[in-house]
C-alpha cells in the first residue's frame, strides 16, 4: 500500500447583492466671455453660489471639486485660428446619503448657477461589511468545490488548507443599471439592485491511498 501526495487548487467566488443607499451626481458649472478674467471669476460666483446652496440641503454629505479648468475658444476666420473666447469649467461629485431627494439636488444647484451634469453613480454606505460578507461566502463555496473534487477523485483532503489568498483586492461593486440625467430636474431615482463580489484562491494538500 502507497501513499500519493498532491496539491489542490480551487477557486470560490462570494456574491452579495445590496441595495444602493447613496448616490453620488457629478453637477458642473461652465462659463464664458471674451475676457479670460471675466470667464474666471463668474465662473467662482456661480460655482460658490452652487456649492453654498447645496451645503444648506437635507440628505447632502459630501461635496468635492472634481476638476476646474479654464481654456480658450477658438474658431476658424479666413482660414486663421482666432481666439474669440474663453470657457471656465467647474465639476463637483456631490455625494447624497438620501435617494429621496435627489430632483431637489439639481434643482437648487440649477437654481444656482450650474447647468452641466455626467453620469451618476449609486454607492453603498456599507460596503466593506458586505464585502466580509461575500468574502465568506466565498471561502465555504471554495471548500464546498475542493471537497467535490476530491470526492470525485476518491482522494482525501488535509485541512486546513496550504495556503489561500484574495484574488480581488477589496470589494468589486457591479452596478445592474445607471442612468445619466441631463441638466434639468430628472426623474425619481429608483433605488439600484448592487452586487459585491468577492473571491478566493484556496490551496489544499490531499492523500490518495492506493
Amino acid at each position: 500500500m502507497t501513499n500519493e501526495h498532491g496539491r489542490l487548487t480551487v477557486v470560490g467566488e462570494g456574491k452579495v447583492t445590496v441595495q444602493a443607499d447613496v448616490v453620488v451626481l457629478s453637477i458642473g458649472v461652465s462659463t464664458t466671455h471674451s475676457n479670460v478674467e471675466e470667464a474666471v471669476r463668474e465662473n467662482n460666483e456661480r460655482a460658490q453660489a452652487v456649492v453654498g446652496a447645496l451645503q444648506r440641503m437635507r440628505g447632502v454629505e459630501q461635496i468635492e471639486t472634481l476638476a476646474y479648468s479654464v481654456s480658450p475658444i477658438y474658431e476658424f476666420v479666413n482660414g486663421e485660428q482666432i481666439v474669440r473666447g474663453y470657457s471656465a469649467v467647474t465639476w463637483f461629485d456631490v455625494t447624497v446619503d438620501d435617494l429621496t431627494v435627489v430632483g431637489e439636488v439639481y434643482a437648487e444647484a440649477f437654481a444656482h448657477g450650474a447647468n452641466e451634469t455626467r453620469d451618476l453613480r449609486f454607492k453603498v454606505s456599507d460596503e466593506e461589511a458586505h464585502y466580509q460578507q461575500a468574502l465568506q461566502l466565498a471561502v465555504r463555496r471554495g471548500y464546498d468545490h475542493a471537497q467535490a473534487m476530491a470526492g470525485a477523485s476518491m482522494v482525501e483532503l488535509e485541512q486546513p488548507p496550504v495556503n489561500m489568498r484574495e484574488l480581488i483586492d477589496g470589494p468589486v461593486t457591479i452596478q445592474r443599471q445607471a442612468y445619466a440625467l441631463a441638466a434639468t430636474v430628472g426623474p425619481p431615482i429608483e433605488p439600484q439592485q448592487m452586487e459585491i463580489v468577492a473571491r478566493v484562491e484556496l490551496e489544499f494538500s490531499y492523500n490518495r491511498t492506493n
